[in-house]
């Protein structure tokens, strides 16, 4: 039911049993104004929630004051090949018109995960070498990178952090995917690279306000970071609707930490919830919480994967990331 309501645009829920203080809570939290006039709800309100410093940024947010970013084009007319079932010709005449693009894929064929017995320098052999599936994930890296390059300066630090941590997760994804042999109704990689898109948005919200003189949208930094932690799953949600992706990437987006609170969850959600979990736990992005461990977690057991594998999802993550860092930077 959660599920469905998510789908159809809600923005978050309330289970019984609920006192007044847990609707104040939730009301706050979603940019309500609490009702000066009525002091039972004025003191509900205070004891429930604590003022959060993206206050001012959910507010307009839920009024749909914020412009959101677009998709890259090149990424937008990419997916529109694919869609349309696009020959690898097609696709290469698309990619060469980007540079930065062209040659990233190029110089990742040549990679050694990839190498043939001679170096590809078009990009029509790099597609044919890295095919399809391999060439959009290149593709996705490369154009979510440029979003993460256009942060805010005063950011740069935690944004790039949330960019290894988002691309250690996408190759999660992709390794959990081929251990089990599962055939996901999307690409795991992508939706791996984009589970945390809605911290991005918010930090960049953030950094235009205060571009603009808002000088009191944030308070301190950590109370700032733990702001962006509640929020940017419903964030990430809205932005990849407006993107227009599948339903089970925005699914990944809003409820990759809260599995748990999910009925059935589908083994899409379950596959980016474990990479999530995974990759924190080799550094890759903030701490788990106390006692949250990869070994342990009830999706690894309905993916039917056994704890050892964690390991392997480890190294092959490590490899990539090192690799990749050098080629794509």
């Amino acid at each position: 039911t959660i599920v469905s309501c998510i789908k159809a645009g809600c923005n978050d829920y309330i289970t019984k049993p609920f006192s007044t203080d847990k609707v104040i809570k939730k009301l706050t939290e979603n940019g309500f104004a609490v009702d000066t006039g009525n002091p039972d709800m004025q003191a509900a309100a205070h004891a429930g929630a604590a003022p959060s410093p993206l206050d001012t940024v959910i507010a307009r947010f839920n009024r749909g004051e914020v412009d959101l970013p677009p998709l890259p084009l090149i990424q937008r007319k990419f997916y529109e090949l694919i869609r349309s079932g696009a020959s690898l010709r097609a696709i290469g005449d698309l990619l060469r018109q980007d540079p930065a693009i062209s040659s990233k894929l190029i110089r990742v064929s040549n990679s050694a995960f990839y190498r043939g017995f001679m170096d590809n320098v078009t990009v029509e052999q790099a597609i044919n070498r890295l095919g399809l599936t391999a060439t959009k994930q290149t593709v996705d890296t490369i154009a979510g990178r440029t979003l993460f390059d256009e942060a805010n300066a005063h950011y740069a630090e935690v944004v790039e952090r949330l960019w290894e941590h988002s691309l250690s997760c996408a190759h999660a994804c992709h390794v959990i995917s081929d251990l089990r042999g599962l055939r996901l109704s999307e690409d795991p990689f992508t939706m791996g690279l984009l589970h945390d898109i809605g911290k991005l948005m918010l930090l960049r919200v953030v950094g235009e306000l205060e571009k603009s003189g808002a000088r009191d949208v944030v308070g301190d930094a950590q109370a700032l970071m733990a702001a962006v932690e509640t929020h940017h799953g419903k964030a990430g949600g809205v932005l990849l609707k407006k993107w227009l992706f599948p339903a089970a990437y925005v699914q990944a987006a809003e409820l990759h930490d809260d599995v748990g609170n999910v009925l059935n969850p589908g083994r899409e959600l379950l596959v980016v919830h474990l990479a999530n979990v995974i990759v924190k736990s080799m550094g890759y992005g903030c701490p788990n919480p106390p006692g949250v461990e990869p070994e342990s977690l009830e999706s690894l057991d309905i993916l039917r994967l056994h704890p050892s594998m964690v390991q392997i999802v480890k190294d092959h993550v490590k490899t990539r990331m090192e690799e990749l860092r050098e080629y794509l930077g």
